[in-house]
C-alpha cells in the first residue's frame, strides 16, 4: 500500500504519528453570554448568514482559516442564555493558538455572524471564554473521528432537533449534540483531571495500539462521526462537555450498549461512578439544553487514516 495515497492526513516525509487519531486536528469550544432576550434574534441572524451561498465551508462561516468542523449551539436552560461554538481546527492552528483566546476574538471580528450583528446580542464585552486548545493540552480529553465522516457542507438545524440535512441527495443526514455533565466533587475530580494528565503521555507503546483498535472498533459499530470530550474547570467544580457528530444517536447508543469493546464498557464503568449524572451521557434521549443552530464541515477534514496506522504497527513490529 501506498501511504501517498492519503488525503489531508499524514505528515509530509511518510511519517506515522504514535495516534493515528489524534494528529492533524484539535478542537476547542468558545463560549458567549448574550442577552436573555435574543435567543429568537440570534437563531434568524444565523439563518440570514447561511443563505448567502459564500457561507459554504467552516472557515467561511467562522472567518478564521484552517476550520475542519464547527457548530453553533445556543443554551436558553439557565437565567444567563449562551452561544457556544465547536472548532475542530488544524493543529498548526491550535499550536499556535494554544488557549483559544485567539480563535475566540477572531469569531468576533471576522464571522460573518458578528458582521450580521450577533454582536448587537452579546451579553458582555468581555473577551470570550476558550475551552481546549492543542492536543497536548488537559483540557482536550479525547478527540477522535470516523475513516469515512461526511465532509464539505453547511446547514442550518431545526429548532430543538439535533438532525442536519445532508448537502446532497447522496449525503446522509447526521446528527450533532452537546451534553454536559458534572464530575462529583472531591476524589472523582481529582482522578478525572489526574486522567487528564495521563492521556497525553503516550509513548506509542503496545497499550496505546490496543486501545486505539478498541476505539476504531466501536467507531465503525456506532456510526460515531467526530467525539471530542473537553475537561471544564469551573468555579462550581469539574464538568465534560462531550461534542458527538453521529449517523444516528440510537445506533451510537445501541452500539455501545450491546459491544464487548474494553474501552466501550471500561468507560461506561468509569463514568457511572464519576459523573454527578451519568445518565446525561449514557442513556437516551440526550439532554436538549444545546440547541444546535447551524453545523458546517470543510470538504478537506481529517478522516482516512488506516494506510497510516498499518505502517506504525508495522514499523513496531520490526523493531
Amino acid at each position: 500500500m501506498e501511504a501517498s495515497t492519503r488525503d489531508a492526513d499524514g505528515a509530509a516525509d511518510g511519517t506515522p504519528p504514535a495516534n493515528p487519531f489524534e494528529r492533524l486536528a484539535s478542537a476547542y469550544l468558545v463560549q458567549e453570554p448574550i442577552r436573555s432576550d435574543a435567543a429568537r434574534s440570534v437563531r434568524d441572524v444565523v439563518a440570514d448568514v447561511v443563505r448567502d451561498r459564500s457561507v459554504d465551508d467552516p472557515s467561511a462561516l467562522t472567518g478564521i482559516d484552517g476550520v475542519y468542523t464547527a457548530a453553533l449551539f445556543l443554551d436558553e436552560s439557565s437565567h444567563d442564555p449562551t452561544l457556544t461554538w465547536y472548532l475542530e481546527v488544524d493543529r498548526s492552528v491550535a499550536e499556535k493558538d494554544s488557549t483559544g483566546t485567539s480563535g475566540a476574538q477572531h469569531l468576533r471580528t471576522q464571522s460573518p455572524l458578528y458582521d450580521a450583528g450577533i454582536d448587537e446580542f452579546l451579553a458582555s464585552s468581555d473577551r470570550p471564554r476558550a475551552i481546549g486548545g492543542p492536543l497536548s493540552s488537559e483540557d482536550v480529553f479525547t478527540h477522535a473521528w470516523h475513516p469515512e465522516r461526511p465532509r464539505g457542507s453547511v446547514a442550518v438545524a431545526d429548532r430543538d432537533e439535533p438532525v442536519v440535512p445532508s448537502a446532497s441527495s447522496d449525503d446522509p443526514s447526521v446528527e450533532v449534540a452537546l451534553v454536559e455533565a458534572r464530575v462529583k466533587p472531591g476524589v472523582a475530580s481529582w482522578f478525572v483531571e489526574w486522567l487528564a494528565t495521563r492521556s497525553h503521555g503516550s509513548s506509542g507503546g503496545w497499550i496505546e495500539r490496543s486501545t486505539t483498535g478498541w476505539e476504531e472498533a466501536i467507531i465503525r459499530a456506532e456510526g460515531m462521526y467526530t467525539e471530542t470530550i473537553f475537561l471544564d474547570r469551573t468555579a462550581d467544580g469539574v464538568r465534560l462537555l462531550q461534542f458527538m457528530e453521529a449517523d444516528s444517536f440510537e445506533r451510537v447508543f445501541e452500539a455501545y450498549t450491546n459491544t464487548w469493546n474494553p474501552m466501550a464498557r471500561g468507560t461506561a464503568f468509569a463514568m457511572k461512578r464519576l459523573l454527578d449524572r451519568p445518565e446525561r451521557i449514557l442513556e437516551r434521549p440526550l439532554p436538549a439544553e444545546n440547541e444546535l443552530l447551524v453545523h458546517a464541515v470543510g470538504s478537506n477534514r481529517p478522516r482516512t487514516w488506516r494506510v497510516r496506522r498499518e505502517a506504525s504497527m508495522r514499523s513496531c513490529r520490526d523493531t
